[in-house]
């Protein structure tokens, strides 16, 4: 059997990716409309103006402050959302009071969702209550964690059959796999069990082989970033020294004088600087809470065969989405990009249908 707090993980993890993913996609439509997209976006239907990264300014207020609001309401769920879900599964792994962390996963979820209304409709307090609310409900968990006295192990019990075995796991406290079995139980028995074991282990190795090559990925993809920002002069001031200057302008973030006209090749060097850091927020858009639901889906016992096939094609999925951004392929990286999201959130559905048949 699942505990119950395990199944509230899901449950709100599975919640507040959806509610991430839509504030993603509405503040990617908001970009559309300051010419905030890359440029190869420009042929889409959706975009009524050249695509630039924004660097072709617009006198619209009212598009632009929808576009920053929106921009950070996603900085503000990444801030948040996969801390907090970390810290909740700790404390599901460290055996915390499941009531007191049931609950607080609840409040937490449910005060994220507010503030984001909150936060597009301009509601003050309640924006900042509703924050206040899901920091907290963290500190809570965070709190159970740490005084957690009976840690919790996800095992497989080798007693029982194969049928069913490698879609649930056993929750005990810290109880070890027994070293001996009966002596009534055959070795086939003893194989069967040991084959479940394994089984249901693929699941897990496949998901700690995907977070590699994704966690390998992004720090290729983040040390890139780092070397074109050079050349844009987007790193702080205190990096001038680092890299010889001969043909790189100085640091300043990036930051321009309103009375020095921008150069070809600097206009060039900061649009591949957007690019690659555009590259870099899509990843912390769409990895870790991708991760945290397939890992949810794992431990809940959703199907095993379609966790891994769903988890290879979304790690597949990702590295072909960063190629395709770089090298401008459109509806390529919007294509990849659909197929990586519907891989979370098949894999969410399946953990979720699983505890409830």
């Amino acid at each position: 059997m699942v505990t119950g707090s395990v199944k509230i993980y899901v449950a709100c993890t599975s919640v507040l990716y959806l509610k991430f993913l839509t504030a993603t996609l509405i503040q990617g439509s908001k970009k559309f409309a300051t010419g905030g997209r890359p440029p190869e976006d420009t042929k889409l239907t959706a975009a009524k103006r050249k695509q630039t990264f924004g660097m072709d300014k617009t006198s619209d207020t009212e598009t632009l402050d929808a576009a920053q609001r929106w921009g950070n309401i996603v900085m503000n769920d990444l801030e948040s959302i996969p801390f907090a879900l970390l810290i909740f599964g700790a404390g599901i792994m460290a055996g915390a009071d499941p009531n007191v962390h049931y609950r607080a996963m609840i409040a937490f979820t449910a005060a994220r969702c507010l503030h984001t209304h909150a936060y597009a409709t301009g509601m003050q307090p309640m924006r900042s209550l509703c924050h206040g609310v899901g920091v907290m409900s963290t500190l809570v968990g965070l709190g159970n964690a740490v005084s957690a006295r009976h840690p919790v192990s996800f095992m497989m019990d080798p007693l029982c059959p194969l049928e069913g075995v490698e879609t649930r796991l056993v929750v005990a406290s810290q109880a070890p796999l027994p070293e001996t079995l009966p002596r009534a139980q055959s070795r086939t028995e003893h194989n069967t069990s040991m084959t479940a074991l394994v089984a249901l282990n693929a699941a897990v190795k496949t998901y700690s082989t995907c977070s590699l090559i994704l966690f390998v990925k992004f720090f290729i993809t983040v040390s890139i970033q780092g070397g074109k920002s050079f050349a844009a002069g987007a790193r702080p001031p205190e990096d001038n020294g680092l890299l010889g200057q001969d043909g790189l302008p100085a640091q300043t973030y990036g930051l321009l004088e309103d009375d020095k006209p921008i150069s070809e090749q600097l206009r060039a060097a900061r649009a591949e600087d957007f690019r690659w850091k555009r590259v870099v927020q899509n990843d912390l858009e769409t990895i870790p809470l991708g991760l945290l639901v397939f890992i949810g889906s794992v431990i809940v016992g959703g199907q095993e065969e379609t966790n891994c096939v769903l988890m290879g094609v979304f790690t597949a999925a990702r590295i072909a989405h960063t190629f395709a951004y770089v090298t401008q392929k459109q509806p390529h990286r919007a294509l990849l990009w659909t197929l990586g999201q519907l891989c979370v959130l098949a894999s969410g559905l399946n953990g979720f249908i699983s505890f409830l048949i």
